[in-house]
């Protein structure tokens, strides 16, 4: 027979995997949004000093 507390460690550590799988899939489409973001920020500061 399996202890609660042991029954309530198992699903802790389940819970935090499935948490941290769900955290870096969350952070890779981030990453894949501010890339561009970051050009277009380079172009535009690029240009303003062009222009000083």
């Amino acid at each position: 027979m399996v202890s609660n507390e042991e029954l309530f460690d198992k699903i802790k550590d389940l819970y935090c995997d499935g948490f941290q799988e769900v955290i870096l899939d969350v952070d890779s489409r981030l990453e894949q949004r501010i890339k561009p973001l970051e050009e277009y920020l380079k172009v535009i500061v690029e240009l303003m000093e062009r222009m000083i």
